[in-house]
């Protein structure tokens, strides 16, 4: 229509935590990413929950000390007084549970005869220190024992069995891994 539009608003790209949620007591920052096609001197104006915060493009937020979820708005405005908004929740926790690790699996010894013992240790770490329990299960034979250390019992039948150990933490966050032992009948060697 003959209109000459010498203004457009500023678009924002991206509206991004550092990590997925933020944790009590810390400092947490929030990036806002934005574009305008004719100005390069953008202001940001920050607010979480309706308290104005100050930053540029990013936001260096001294996350409360009350975990809940925070309404995070930036607004973005160009030199001719056009913005744009964008607004994400963050969620606010006390803690992060982070499951258990299992390091490693050892059976001692690994390869065993018909009805003989193999001691199967698993070592394991937590990075919250949580303390771990341990579950066992075999697909052929019997294990006797808890914790770390258990001894597995070989069936009467030679084949390579499954140990399996799950992990598992306070908050119940779990992990699972395997070692195979190696039964052998002696007769049909």
């Amino acid at each position: 229509n003959g209109i000459v539009v010498d203004n457009y608003p500023p678009r924002i790209k991206s509206l991004a935590l550092d990590d997925s949620v933020a944790l009590i007591n810390t400092t947490s920052t929030i990036y806002c990413t934005a574009v305008d096609i004719e100005s390069i001197n953008l202001v940001y104006e920050w607010f979480v929950d309706d308290v104005e915060f100050s930053g540029g493009e990013n936001l260096e937020w001294q996350v409360p000390a009350e975990a809940g979820f925070y309404n995070v708005k930036c607004i973005v405005r160009d030199e001719g007084g056009l913005n744009a908004k964008d607004s994400v929740i963050v969620k606010v926790l006390e803690a992060i549970n982070y499951p258990p690790e299992i390091n490693n699996i050892k059976a001692l010894p690994p390869v065993i005869n018909i009805s003989e013992t193999s001691e199967i240790t698993c070592k394991a770490s937590d990075q919250n220190n949580d303390e771990l329990y341990y579950q066992w299960s075999a697909e052929a034979g019997s294990i006797s024992g808890t914790g770390n250390i258990i001894n597995y019992y070989a069936s009467g039948t030679q084949g390579n069995y499954y140990i399996v150990c799950t992990v598992s933490d306070e908050q119940k966050a779990t992990i699972k891994d395997s070692i195979i032992v190696l039964v052998r009948d002696p007769e049909l060697m």
